[in-house]
């Protein structure tokens, strides 16, 4: 494991770059699962940026997947872990940071979007964050990565096979051999601890989403001897992603829940992972104001009276707003007299046409007190 902990020792600058913002995201209906080989590394889900800051912060000497440790640059893709955790229409989460990205061979990066294997915290890092949300503590500063994990395999891994490359010859030395590989079949227990920049947040709503409700556990079809090592923290991950998340019924008499609504929200940096406090009052705006976030550029705005509303940003003219269609509407009203209404309609043909003299020839014939 010596190899994969110096790999992932490395930091990454977080820093914003423009060439982010033309970067195009796939859709969901052409997600990495869904084609071949090769399309599967020329769609990726982040930022070239991110790729770049990557490859050179963090794989020095290439990219490796985290599961096998080797290096294949042709068949590599990176993954996108919380936009899956959250069940959010794809590309709608900035996730484009060192924290939430890993690298996956093809093998494994579909394994991964078919929910076949997720990745456990350490206990003492669950028991972190369980006691800070269960007590409304302060959000639990576990420190830099990297940070330990557990792979945690479906059953469906069962024909499945892994070789870890555990030595790596000086390049143009000598080729690979069987010795430089450990092999390990489900449920990969000699696979040990896997070490990973990934943050635990992240991978803590990730196990949650991919676990739950309880007929999904089972699935896993645990053993008696695992129901203790694996079981129990996956059932903890839950528990603390319920507290993190709770329904909003009822919170709109909650003091906390007033304060947050009345917060400005920047729709620039509405997905920041830079929270410092447990969520327990976490406001989660229905999927029509995240629309109208995302989409028509609206904002969060309190009245004199406290409440909170979505307001359209006055320096968007390109977007139709609700006043802009009662304008028309009046404009075009049907009682209105036909023969004005022709008159607007030959004023403009005259003006495409060129030729003024087809102007007022049909309308010509309405009285002006027919209406429609």
């Amino acid at each position: 494991m010596t190899q994969m902990e110096t790999k992932y020792s490395e930091t990454l600058d977080d820093s914003y770059d423009e060439d982010d913002s033309h970067y195009y995201r796939a859709p969901f209906s052409e997600s990495a699962i869904k084609t071949s080989p090769s399309e599967i590394f020329w769609s990726q889900t982040i930022s070239p940026t991110l790729e770049r800051r990557m490859d050179k912060n963090v794989y020095k000497d290439g990219r490796y997947c985290l599961i096998e440790n080797t290096l294949n640059d042709e068949s590599l893709q990176y993954i996108n872990e919380l936009e899956f955790a959250w069940g959010m229409k794809r590309g709608t989460l900035n996730l484009d940071t060192r924290s939430n990205v890993f690298c996956l061979s093809a093998k494994f990066g579909a394994l991964w979007e078919n929910y076949k294997w997720i990745l456990l915290p350490e206990d003492h890092i669950l028991d972190c964050y369980y006691t800070a949300a269960t007590k409304d503590q302060d959000f639990p500063d576990i420190g830099e990565g990297p940070y330990k994990y557990r792979l945690v395999a479906h059953p469906d891994m069962k024909s499945v096979a892994i070789h870890r490359q555990t030595t790596f010859p000086d390049k143009g030395s000598e080729c690979l051999k069987p010795e430089h590989f450990m092999f390990s079949i489900f449920p990969f227990k000699n696979l040990g601890t896997l070490t990973s920049h990934v943050h635990p947040k992240f991978a803590i709503c990730h196990v949650a989403a991919r676990t739950h409700p309880l007929t999904t556990l089972l699935m896993f079809e645990f053993t008696r001897s695992d129901r203790d090592v694996l079981l129990a923290p996956i059932i903890r991950c839950i528990k603390i992603v319920a507290i993190w998340s709770p329904p909003l019924d009822g919170m709109c008499s909650d003091s906390k829940y007033k304060a947050f609504c009345k917060t400005a929200i920047d729709p620039s940096n509405t997905c920041s992972e830079t929270s410092d406090r447990t969520a327990n009052c976490r406001l989660r705006p229905h999927m029509s104001d995240n629309r109208l976030i995302k989409k028509w550029g609206y904002v969060y705005v309190e009245e004199e009276d406290g409440a909170v509303r979505l307001q359209q940003k006055e320096d968007a003219p390109h977007l139709l707003t609700a006043n802009k269609l009662r304008i028309f509407e009046k404009q075009i009203n049907a009682r209105q007299p036909v023969k004005k209404k022709w008159k607007a309609i030959q004023s403009w043909r005259s003006s495409i046409s060129g030729n003024p003299e087809e102007e007022g020839q049909v309308g010509d014939s309405f009285d002006d007190n027919d209406t429609c």
